[in-house]
Order: structure tokens, then C-alpha cells, then sequence
């Protein structure tokens, strides 16, 4: 997409950010189904009062015609001596402009900024049933496992009701 720019987000981002974030929750039915839709709107609501967090910041992708079609959402992840280590990503992509580059460009962005900062990684969570994301990330780079080569693990419990 030839068009495209990416910006800062300002304030008056917010409830385009808010909105394409919780395309992303919804987009990781896991996550959802862990933690309920009420929990985690709470928790979007607090969040998003609060914007921008300390060690956060956020850009849009938008079109010539400022019609905005994703966002990246970047979060301090580590520090290590005063110094930014690496930076949690998150993003999304309006739904009419995926399959169009937005989403390579945003991540694009990110990793051009946290070189540019000093960053050592980026970070990502992304549910495995959402393919496509997997895909994106992937093609740019990513790869399982964190900074240290680890990969999470957890077993769960199904306890009887009380």
C-alpha cells in the first residue's frame, strides 16, 4: 500500500485504539474464554482511562485519505540499566484493509523503531488459532520462544465446582 502513513497517536486516537484493540482481544478466543468478556472490558476500561500508560505509545496507519486502518500499539517490555531492552507489541488491522500490506507496514514500523531505540526484541502474543497473524509476524521475523529462547508452558485443571 503505496498511500499509507504511519503517526503518532494522539488523544484523539483513543477510541479508534480502544476499538482495534479489542478487535485484537476478540481475536484470541483463548484469551477470552480464560478470563470472560466482563473481566476483561473491566480491564480495557481501566486501561484506556489511564492512556497513555507510562512506557507506551501508539501509532495509526492511515490512508491519503486519513481514513485510519490499523494501529501498533508498543509497551516497555524490560529494561536493564535505565535503557529500553525490549518492547511488547500489539497490533491491528481494520478488518476491509487486511490482506493489503497494513499489517507488514505497522510491523515494519515497530521494529525500525525499537532498533532506532536501543530495543535488543519485540514481543508478541498471539492466539494460535489466529493464523493469519501468525503468518504476518512470521514473514517478519518472528519466531516462538522469547529473547532467551524459552517457550511457555502450562498445564490446567479441571476442578469440580463448589
Amino acid at each position: 500500500m503505496d498511500d499509507l502513513t504511519i503517526r503518532l497517536a494522539t488523544p484523539g486516537d483513543v477510541p479508534f485504539l480502544r476499538r482495534m484493540q479489542w478487535e485484537a482481544i476478540q481475536a484470541s478466543p483463548r484469551l477470552l474464554a480464560a478470563l470472560g468478556v466482563e473481566t476483561l472490558r473491566a480491564l480495557e476500561d481501566q486501561r484506556w482511562a489511564a492512556w497513555p500508560a507510562p512506557d507506551e505509545l501508539a501509532f495509526v496507519a492511515e490512508d491519503r485519505g486519513r481514513r485510519r486502518l490499523g494501529m501498533l500499539l508498543l509497551r516497555v517490555h524490560e529494561r536493564a540499566a535505565g535503557r529500553v531492552v525490549g518492547y511488547r507489541l500489539a497490533m491491528a488491522v481494520e478488518a476491509e484493509a487486511r490482506g493489503r500490506g497494513v499489517g507488514r507496514r505497522l510491523v515494519e514500523h515497530a521494529k525500525r523503531y525499537a532498533a532506532a531505540h536501543g530495543a535488543a526484541y519485540l514481543l508478541l502474543l498471539v492466539d494460535p488459532s489466529n493464523e493469519r497473524a501468525s503468518r504476518t509476524y512470521r514473514a517478519a521475523g518472528f519466531e516462538l520462544g522469547d529473547q532467551h529462547g524459552v517457550v511457555p508452558m502450562i498445564v490446567r485443571f479441571d476442578y469440580p465446582s463448589r
